[in-house]
């Protein structure tokens, strides 16, 4: 795309950006429509940068069979209607989502209502959710996620140690607060290790607990 269409898209962007809540309300609900549509189609990567209105219009035509152009997109994207069906599932199937999360309907914060109500509840971020629903099933990453959710009481463990070390402080920083350290010597899984940080003794048992795990559910 030439300069002079770089900065026109992003003008319509600010344009768009600059809408209130209420804006997208109600008869005005299409131009929250048209910030997703500009979102989603700048999630897209074509050879390195991201795929441009020209692009949207073209793959468009490829699906409906019926060429639309860019000054088309444009105008969805600075809130003008997408007034036929077939352009909506069209969209939703180059941005790999619901029509629900497209149209912005409550409820669809992520691009399925699978990972919706996954997000919903479990409190995991939607970076989290992303990734989980991205693991192939038959992953190592997968393997490790069932058997620590089938084990609760070693869940539990692991995390309750996870968070012992994520809250201890190294001696520099209970320094800086003014805290003593840990100084004690560690116990009976550590012996000979003493004058160990505080830090480093909680990451020990972490880890301990961890390869405790995984020798238990070694098959």
């Amino acid at each position: 795309m030439s300069k002079i269409g770089d900065k026109k898209e992003a003008a319509e962007k600010t344009c768009i950006s600059n809408l209130t809540i209420d804006d997208c309300q109600g008869p005005n609900m299409w131009y929250k429509v048209g910030n997703r549509i500009y979102e989603c189609r700048s999630e897209i990567i074509i050879d390195g940068k991201k795929m441009t209105q020209e692009d949207l219009a073209e793959k468009i035509g490829k699906i409906t069979g019926k060429g639309i152009t860019r000054s088309t997109v444009i105008g969805w994207e600075k809130g003008k209607p997408v007034a036929k069906l077939e352009q909506l599932v069209a969209l939703c199937e180059i941005f790999n989502c619901e029509m629900g999360y497209l149209l912005c309907e409550e409820g669809f914060e992520t691009k399925t209502r699978a990972t919706a109500d996954i997000q919903a509840q479990s409190g995991l971020s939607l970076k989290a959710v992303k990734t989980l629903t991205s693991l192939s099933k038959n992953s190592v990453s997968i393997m490790l996620i069932e058997d620590l959710l089938s084990e609760s009481s070693e869940l539990d463990h692991i995390a309750t140690l996870y968070k012992e070390f994520k809250d201890t402080l190294t001696f520099g920083q209970a320094e800086e607060q003014g805290i003593l350290p840990f100084s004690d010597p560690p116990g009976d899984h550590c012996e000979g290790l003493f004058m160990y940080e505080a830090k480093d003794l909680a990451l020990f048992r972490f880890n301990n607990a961890i390869v405790s795990f995984a020798r238990k559910h070694d098959k």
